[in-house]
């Protein structure tokens, strides 16, 4: 029989992990040597591993290094779940001489996760897609941006995720403060977050209007299959001063004209960054006149969208990812089933993460799924907009909107994240 593996780079998940396990592969972990965050979470999945290999993931000659003494055969699969660490995979799979090298450039990977980079190779080709952007250095660039085209305007880094120190300015006032504030601690933010590369801060116009997000499996051929769209409610669209994600939601509610404009701006998008052979989360914005914009692409799956499919579509989303990395068929159905919802929750406050109150009243909720932190005690947790990641996450499903609707706002009174 043959032994089929496949090796994490960076970052574990129980979910990619079971799905590989389900098709019968071996799991492996390259983990990066410096990234001593990990080793809180390491022992829940030694069990489940084959082996663990420490790997000088700081930069390209690292990494050759680390290797040298390395050889696996060249099927094996390299998967990483979080975007900062597309170029290293790329440089391992060209290191080894894995086939998957093939479809994963590494000159490419290097920019790909750019979100400035995203935005010249987008607007290159489909301008009306993407709103106007600048990399800025300074605060007189941010202010001759903001001059130019008016207020709000949003800065944001260009390699983190999630809506980290991600922030809109609505006047000269918050410009000054806060792009000061991301110039000045982008760079602790991507030495905690090990994004081991050069700091860079653009600047964009608001896009003003509904939020969506679409997963999309691409082949080897440049084919693209679309999941359904899934509707984003954002913190800021509610009236708070940050962009972290409020929760998201099946079904989408568009209408057919909207539906296919999403789609096309998404393919659009995929199409431009010439992705190949792999599962991408785009996420949109339909402007207040009509027009779609794309946010940005990310090179893997969309967080909780595993649950969120299956619950409201029975779509197997990492079989799926999984079809895509082997160029298989992939298996969709996008008939609606029932609502599904995932609402996530950051500290209101910078500290060291204690507890969240009320868990067994939240298990109790009619559309209750799971409910997940994802920190563990004494972390360091804070604001979104600040440079911090989540604390936790629910899934809620119900046939009944009103139902999911409801314990949305009844979960949003009940968690309560205590730090000190």
């Amino acid at each position: 029989m043959e032994n089929k593996m496949v090796i994490f780079v960076g970052s574990l998940s129980n979910k990619y992990i079971e799905a590989f396990k389900k098709e019968g592969y071996s799991i492996g972990f390259f983990r990066d040597l410096y990234d001593t965050a990990i080793d809180r979470f390491l022992p829940n999945y030694l069990h489940k591993l084959s082996f663990v290999y420490s790997i000088n993931m700081r930069n390209k000659v690292t990494i050759g290094e680390s290797l040298k003494s390395l050889y696996f055969n060249s099927k094996t699969l390299l998967v990483c779940v979080r975007e900062k660490h597309v170029y290293t995979t790329a440089l391992i799979a060209k290191s080894l001489n894995l086939d998957q090298s093939e479809f994963l450039d590494v000159s490419q990977a290097q920019y790909l996760t750019n979100k400035y980079f995203q935005r010249k190779e987008i607007a290159k080709i489909y301008p009306e897609i993407t709103p106007e952007f600048k990399k800025i250095r300074t605060f007189h660039g941010a202010y001759t941006f903001a001059r130019k085209f008016g207020f709000p305007v949003v800065v944001k880094p260009a390699n983190l995720s999630k809506g980290e120190l991600v922030n809109i300015c609505n006047n000269i006032e918050e410009l000054s403060r806060k792009v000061s504030y991301v110039l000045d601690h982008i760079q602790e933010v991507y030495d905690r977050d090990k994004v081991y590369r050069k700091p860079q801060v653009v600047i964009e116009e608001f896009i003003d209007g509904r939020q969506f997000s679409v997963d999309s499996y691409i082949d080897a051929d440049g084919k693209v299959i679309h999941t359904p769209i899934c509707k984003q409610i954002i913190s800021h669209d509610l009236g708070f001063d940050d962009f972290q994600t409020y929760y998201s939601q099946y079904p989408s509610e568009l209408d057919r004209r909207e539906e296919l404009q999403v789609l096309d701006t998404v393919e659009k998008s995929i199409k431009a960054l010439k992705i190949v052979s792999s599962t991408t989360h785009t996420e949109v914005k339909i402007d207040t006149k009509g027009r779609c914009k794309v946010i940005e692409v990310n090179i893997r799956p969309g967080g909780f969208r595993s649950e969120m499919l299956r619950e409201s579509f029975n779509i197997d989303h990492f079989g799926n990812f999984i079809k895509s990395l082997l160029g298989e068929p992939i298996l969709l159905d996008n008939s609606f089933i029932q609502y599904s919802a995932c609402p996530q929750f950051w500290a209101d406050k910078e500290g060291n993460f204690v507890e969240i109150e009320n868990r067994d009243q939240i298990e109790k909720l009619k559309s209750f799924n799971k409910f997940i932190i994802v920190v563990k005690k004494g972390d360091e947790v804070g604001q979104v907009n600040k440079g911090y990641g989540r604390v936790a996450y629910a899934i809620l499903a119900n046939k009944d909107k009103s139902i999911l609707q409801g314990d949305l706002i009844t979960i949003r009174n009940l968690v309560k994240i205590h730090v000190h």
